[in-house]
């Protein structure tokens, strides 16, 4: 019986009836049992996905305390303990760790109804996710289990665990047969792969970043927006030339230039998502917010990346004359506004600075009258305390360039246009009233 429900397809409350059976007293079957069956049920589905048939939704939160508690070890009845002693929770470890990879297998296919629970709920089981997606199976982290006890903790919401030496290769091996870490990068709510980036955002190197992209090639939508922006970026301060990105002249032997050829396909791709309107502002809006992620000490390289995939040679060409002719600048505009008020305060490359008022110039006379007056007050700041900035940035004898006339042009218009609509009347903010009680004076 237990082989034929194995080869089956599995309904929808199947999995939560075994689980429960294990869980009574009433049934003759053990809990490892119980474990064991829904473990095949859940490895034939699996499967069964990858042919082209869907794996059975499940949106029960409370499995994952029924499926950990399946793993529980009972103290035999006949021993003594201390009156004031509590006895710790403690875990079957062969089925400890099979109940955590039926997690991750379940959570793989429906990420969408468990994932954030998973995530946030169970560090052990969030590394398992985690090695799955990067591909990386090394364990630097985590308490340390000996594999030659047979009991463990049972403390599933704790610190993260290890993996025992011979889970690591079943878990390297479900995934490659599953594609369990290619189901969990298409999931969009929770982004797993996003939340991956952001922590190690920092980190110099990124080797599974670059398996992920070859693994993904030709199915880009697969993989988030910000994900292929940090791939190029990451490829474009490590050893290639973003100067080359466009660039066929150059004969290019073997894995260089095949890998020449993916950038640029990459590049087209992203540089589509910018210019053509038929794209989801979602898509534009995710792509730049990579830019104003940057590090600090990434900003020159970036500049140089989204400037060469614009095409256009000029430093600040792609702030100040493509960026605001992109189909969907209204959806990408507040962000930018107030990354670059951020900016005045502690950028200190006049020319960037320069740029940084031509755009505002151009984009920022549209916003609110409140959005304006913030922005009017952090100019004024910057000119009162960054008075050295300002001698670089204005005309004076020593600087009567036309860069520099341009900057004070802008800086006025900014200026004027906010006292220019501060000093409108606001004639819409008042309604008519019956008695005449009330008066505006223009």
């Amino acid at each position: 019986m237990i082989r034929l429900d194995s080869e089956i397809p599995v309904m929808k409350d199947s999995l939560i009836q075994i689980l429960i059976i294990g869980l009574s007293k009433e049934h003759l079957i053990t809990a490892p049992d119980a474990l064991e069956l829904a473990d095949q049920l859940l490895r034939r589905c699996a499967a069964v996905h990858n042919l082209g048939f869907f794996m059975p939704e499940a949106d029960n939160q409370e499995i994952f305390d029924m499926v950990l508690r399946l793993t529980a070890y009972h103290y035999p009845k006949n021993i003594v303990l201390p009156q004031e002693y509590t006895p710790p929770n403690l875990a079957i470890s062969t089925i400890y760790w099979k109940a955590w990879l039926m997690l991750l297998m379940l959570i793989a296919h429906n990420p969408g109804s468990l994932g954030s629970e998973a995530w946030n709920s169970f560090p052990t089981l969030r590394a398992l996710m985690e090695m799955c997606i990067t591909n990386d199976f090394a364990t630097s982290s985590g308490t340390t289990d000996q594999t030659e006890l047979q009991l463990t903790s049972l403390d599933p919401r704790g610190s993260t665990r290890r993996p025992p030496p011979a889970v690591i290769e079943q878990l390297r091996t479900l995934n490659a047969t599953l594609r369990l870490g290619h189901l969990l990068c298409r999931s969009r709510q929770p982004e797993f792969l996003l939340e991956i980036l952001r922590r190690q955002r920092n980190a110099q190197s990124k080797p599974w970043l670059a398996d992920l992209f070859e693994s993904n090639e030709g199915a880009w939508n697969v993989l988030p927006v910000q994900c292929l922006c940090e791939f190029l970026l990451h490829e474009a301060a490590d050893d290639l030339s973003v100067n080359d990105l466009m660039d066929d002249s150059k004969q290019q032997f073997g894995k260089g230039k095949e890998r020449r050829h993916k950038h640029q396909q990459l590049v087209q791709h992203l540089r589509l998502l910018l210019i053509d309107p038929n794209q989801l502002p979602e898509a534009c809006r995710e792509a730049l917010s990579v830019v104003l992620a940057v590090k600090d000490d990434d900003i020159t390289m970036s500049d140089g990346a989204c400037s060469e995939g614009i095409g256009d040679d000029s430093q600040f060409s792609w702030l100040v004359h493509q960026l605001p002719t992109i189909p969907h600048l209204v959806a990408v505009r507040p962000a930018w506004i107030a990354a670059l008020r951020a900016a005045f305060l502690i950028e200190t490359q006049p020319l960037a600075v320069a740029a940084y008022l031509r755009f505002l110039s151009t984009c920022a006379l549209e916003e609110p009258i409140q959005d304006q007056a913030d922005l009017s007050l952090d100019l004024a700041q910057v000119i009162v305390e960054r008075s050295s900035l300002i001698a670089a940035l204005l005309p004076a004898p020593s600087n009567k360039t036309l860069q520099a006339a341009k900057t004070l042009e802008c800086l006025l218009q900014l200026f004027w246009h906010y006292l220019h609509k501060a000093r409108e009347p606001n004639k819409g903010s008042y309604t008519w009233s019956e008695n005449q009680d009330q008066v505006l004076i223009q």
